[in-house]
C-alpha cells in the first residue's frame, strides 16, 4: 500500500525558516486517511534540490497525522524543489514503510515571475506548486537562452517577464496535448516546446530601418 503525505506548507522563499509545528496527514492511493498510530515509530528528513540532506524533522504523532518540529537552524538557502521523506517502522522486525516523497517549492527574488505573480496573471494556471514552478523555470531558461544577455544587476525587462509567462502557458498546453519528447521531474512532465515567433519578438524586437526620403 502506498502512503502519501499531505502537507499544507505552501511555497516558501529563500531565507525562510518554516514555522513549527507543521501538520502532515497521510492517505493511501484512494485518498483514504491512513491511521499511522499503528506504526511503532517514524522518521523524517528534508532534501535540498540537489539531494543534500538539510536536516531531520522531529515531532509527535496524533492518530492520523504528525506534527513536525523544524530545527531552528533550518534556513532555506537554495531555490528550487525541496523534498520531505517520511518513513514508518512496523513490527515485528522493524520493517521500513517508505512514504511517497513530498515536494515543496522555495522561491528566490530574482526579477522573474513568482508562483503568486504568475497566478495573478494566468487564471487557469496549474494549482500544483511544483508543476507550475517547473513550467515557469523551464520557460525562464528558454527565454534566457534566446534573449540578449542582461548586465549583472540589471532589472529583468517587462517584455522578458511577459515572454516567460507566454511560454509557460504554451508549455502547459503542450502537456495537455500529451505529445512526445518530454522532460521533467518525478510526477510531472513538460514537453520541450520551442519559442514561437511572438515570444521571440518579445525577447529580440526588430529595430525599424530608416527609409529613403
Amino acid at each position: 500500500m502506498a502512503i502519501l503525505p499531505v502537507i499544507d506548507l505552501g511555497a516558501l522563499w529563500v531565507g525562510d525558516v518554516p514555522l513549527s509545528p507543521t501538520r502532515a496527514d497521510f492517505v493511501d492511493e484512494t485518498g483514504t486517511a491512513v491511521q499511522i498510530s499503528g506504526y511503532a515509530s517514524w522518521s523524517a528528513y528534508m532534501l535540498s534540490p540537489v539531494g543534500e540532506v538539510l536536516g531531520t524533522l522531529t515531532g509527535s504523532e496524533h492518530g492520523q497525522h504528525l506534527e513536525f518540529t523544524w530545527p531552528t537552524t533550518t534556513i532555506l538557502e537554495t531555490p528550487g524543489v525541496h523534498t520531505i521523506v517520511v518513513t514508518f517502522f512496523d513490527t515485528p522486525g522493524n520493517v521500513e514503510i517508505q512514504c511517497e516523497p513530498w515536494k515543496f517549492i522555495v522561491q528566490d527574488i530574482d526579477g522573474w515571475l513568482s508562483l503568486e505573480q504568475a497566478r495573478a496573471q494566468w487564471a487557469d494556471a496549474p494549482l500544483d506548486d511544483v508543476f507550475l514552478f517547473q513550467l515557469l523555470d523551464t520557460a525562464k531558461e528558454q527565454c534566457v537562452a534566446y534573449a540578449p544577455a542582461l548586465l549583472v544587476g540589471a532589472p529583468v525587462p517587462a517584455r522578458y517577464i511577459q515572454a516567460q509567462l507566454t511560454q509557460a502557458r504554451a508549455l502547459y498546453q503542450s502537456t495537455i496535448a500529451n505529445q512526445a519528447d518530454n522532460v521533467g521531474i518525478e510526477g510531472f512532465t513538460v514537453r520541450v516546446f520551442p519559442l514561437d515567433f511572438t515570444i521571440r519578438a518579445m525577447l529580440r524586437p526588430k529595430k525599424a530601418i530608416g527609409g529613403m526620403f
